[in-house]
């Protein structure tokens, strides 16, 4: 399994999916919804498996391991979209999981859902209108806090990442706080993300200035300490690495 990434961290991704066809295990650090419109598809996500038909939702939460183990002529609409970009909701994903990802009779949704896929991709309404979608689920669901005992090593990892990935971060900081042994943090890495620790902490801080770069007024020097890194010439480095510009190109560029 390795990490799915859409390329441009800011796209809400809207497809509309016939005859959706099975898919092993998975994950990504996207929030996903299905929507099933006719059919009935078998679906797993972490250690729970339920058979959905018209009108039922999956609601996937980051880093949540999931597949179609079976799917019957099914039509599936489906919704990506980087947590990271839906303000007032950000936390509550990062740091929650729902007691069940499942959402059975869930027509009520379906205008909503439609809303969304209709509207032209990555522009104002399709924001509003996905902030309104997820802001009905999340009511809908019961939630659990992921610092309680149910989370597991890799949530706590990357819920970890996802609040000090602005500071001086290091393997040896993660372990000594989570009583998780450095090679165990090492390990997850490269085994289940295929990234390195440093890697990935790179490319929180670059999705974090890229928002910095694209929605506020900051100077380059300004987003580059707010995001964790010491010189210009690292932040350069980093950022022209993920996102083949340099950071005053890709500001220059959204202006």
């Amino acid at each position: 399994m390795q990490v799915s990434v859409i390329k441009n961290e800011s796209e809400i991704c809207v497809k509309k999916i016939n005859k959706v066809k099975p898919f092993e295990p998975t994950y990504h650090y996207l929030m996903e919804i299905i929507y099933v419109l006719s059919g009935q598809i078998e679906m797993s996500v972490d250690s729970t498996t339920e058979k959905l038909t018209a009108g039922d939702m999956a609601v996937i939460f980051p880093y949540e391991v999931h597949s179609i183990v079976n799917s019957k002529g099914s039509d599936v609409i489906t919704i990506m979209f980087d947590p990271a970009n839906t303000d007032v909701f950000e936390k509550k994903l990062s740091h929650t999981r729902p007691q069940s990802p499942f959402i059975k009779k869930a027509t009520r949704f379906y205008s909503s859902v439609e809303k969304l896929r209709k509207a032209p991709q990555n522009n104002v309404m399709s924001n509003i209108y996905l902030l309104a979608l997820l802001g009905e689920v999340l009511y809908s669901m019961e939630l659990t806090d992921i610092e309680t005992g149910s989370a597991t090593t890799a949530q706590k990892i990357l819920k970890y990442c996802s609040e000090h990935y602005t500071e001086h971060i290091t393997i040896k900081k993660v372990s000594d706080n989570l009583y998780i042994s450095e090679s165990s943090i090492t390990k997850f890495f490269s085994g289940k993300l295929k990234v390195s620790f440093r890697d990935y902490i790179n490319m929180l801080r670059v999705k974090k200035a890229k928002y910095y770069l694209e929605k506020t007024d900051k100077r380059v020097t300004e987003v580059m300490k707010l995001c964790g890194f010491r010189n210009q010439s690292t932040f350069n480095r980093v950022f022209l690495s993920i996102c083949d510009i340099t950071p005053s190109e890709f500001k220059k560029a959204k202006k």
